[in-house]
């Protein structure tokens, strides 16, 4: 029998070098793809800067839990998030990928995003990617 997943993480993508947003962030990346490099997928040439941060996939029944800890970094930083975005012409995007298998007898996750993490989406400007998969 398998185990639910889920993971979570703040995904900025523009124009802006990545290094420079982290350091005016003061964050470090879990990712970084560049403009220009290549996606091993699509063979395609990425159009812009694309980093993530806050990588979290300690599987947790609540998502507002998961999400809280991908986003501790950069909720106080809202005001600056939002600064940035509008300086630099930045998308802000939560990605969360729950993987739920429906022969578990694990709970199933529970995915209502709370007030506080709603209120930090609008003040970012940030897009919620949703990538479900159920098995």
């Amino acid at each position: 029998m398998k185990n639910h997943k889920c993971r979570t993480y703040f995904r900025i993508i523009g124009d802006v070098e990545a290094n420079e947003l982290l350091s005016i962030l003061n964050v470090k990346a879990d990712k970084i793809i560049n403009k220009g490099d290549v996606n091993p997928r699509s063979q395609k040439v990425w159009e812009y800067n694309d980093v993530e941060i806050g990588f979290n996939d300690k599987y947790n029944v609540d998502i507002n839990e998961m999400i809280r800890e991908t986003l501790k970094i950069l909720i106080p930083q809202a005001e600056t998030l939002s600064k940035l975005k509008k300086e630099y012409n930045l998308g802000y995007y939560l990605v969360l990928v729950p993987e739920i298998y429906s022969d578990s007898d694990e709970p199933k996750q529970y995915l209502s995003l709370e007030r506080d993490i709603i209120e930090f989406l609008y003040l970012t400007g940030t897009e919620v990617d949703l990538d479900y998969y159920v098995y």
